[in-house]
């Protein structure tokens, strides 16, 4: 499906079709992984590990006491920001790397990593110490994913339900 020594385009977010034999089944698979996997999160841990918007509002009534899972929130925001941002510095083209293969690469070992800390962190029914570093550890993964297709035929695509603030904030921390 990804093309070998594709591009890692300019100052513009490069193409999928540049990058990917076939970009829109990658970006249904993607969205739908991401959307799945924040469903999950959201039941489990009370944050989002994907839409960075709703966690931004349960930053804004948590405190207030109107969502006890704001520290989840917080976690999941900062950690997505962050891994968005190591991600997207390491597809840039000074790095010299093939751009799908680091993202997908680092995208599956922040789900490995995550899948194993949900079985030995119980799925987060411990507390809430351990809703915050699953939160988070979800994060990362959904964060490394959030860079993969950014442009498909031309038109900006989102794989993730996030800000774009919560993005380029990541991608500019780490520049």
């Amino acid at each position: 499906m990804i093309r070998s020594g594709a591009p890692a385009g300019g100052s513009q977010p490069t193409d999928s079709y540049r990058e990917f034999r076939h970009p829109l089944p990658a970006l249904v698979l993607a969205t739908c992984t991401a959307g799945a996997l924040d469903a999950f999160a959201f039941l489990r841990y009370g944050a989002f590990v994907a839409n960075q918007s709703g966690n931004a509002l349960f930053l804004g009534i948590g405190p207030a006491g109107e969502h006890p899972a704001w520290p989840v929130s917080a976690a999941s925001l900062l950690a997505f920001a962050a891994s968005a941002g190591v991600v997207s510095w390491l597809r840039s083209p000074a790095r010299g790397a093939k751009a799908p293969l680091v993202d997908i690469a680092a995208t599956e070992v922040a789900m490995i990593i995550w899948a194993v800390l949900n079985v030995a962190l119980s799925y987060g029914r411990h507390g809430p110490t351990a809703r915050v570093v699953l939160g988070a550890a979800g994060a990362v993964a959904l964060g490394s994913l959030t860079p993969l297709l950014t442009r498909t035929a031309g038109t900006h695509t989102t794989i993730t339900y996030q800000s774009g603030t919560t993005t380029k904030t990541g991608e500019h921390a780490v520049r």
